[in-house]
């Protein structure tokens, strides 16, 4: 079986792409560019390697795993158990093009709260930030926001 690598999107009407966006677990291999959905291959990124940065208020930590800038997943630590607030992640490649953005609903155990998902995609940063449900407003001030490049 012969490996294909794709080297430009395929672009979509603006509706196809507003949908592909909207499609959860299928939307890991995509990418949302200038409003047009591309789909890569899927890919595997090994759990090799894990970055992490801290929040500047210390009480937000975001990790990634990955290798060779082909992240695996993500997670993200408030370091307290708190309820109404959700993780916005957007990964995006070395030129700050959005690759793949979501919101997900955090877990509090172990007297903090826990964010995570796996992507398996190729990018060069994650961007992790904590924000009231339902809004963009990040946390603390702004300091609930961290950039965690991918290993």
């Amino acid at each position: 079986m012969k490996k294909v690598r794709m080297v430009a999107g395929v672009s979509l009407p603006a509706a196809a792409a507003t949908a592909a966006a909207l499609a959860a677990p299928a939307a890991a291999n995509a990418a949302v560019t200038n409003g047009h959905a591309r789909t890569a291959p899927a890919i595997t990124c090994p759990k090799t390697v894990v970055f992490s940065s801290t929040s500047r208020s210390r009480e937000w930590t975001g990790y990634v795993w990955g290798l060779n800038e082909c992240a695996a997943q993500q997670e993200g630590v408030l370091w307290r158990g708190q309820t109404g607030l959700t993780e916005r992640v957007r990964y995006r490649n070395a030129g700050n093009e959005l690759l793949y953005a979501a919101r997900l609903g955090g877990t509090i155990s172990g007297g903090a709260t826990w964010f995570w998902s796996t992507h398996n995609l190729n990018a060069y940063i994650c961007w992790q930030a904590l924000v009231k449900n339902g809004t963009s407003t990040i946390v603390n001030n702004g300091h609930a926001l961290v950039g965690t490049l991918v290993p």
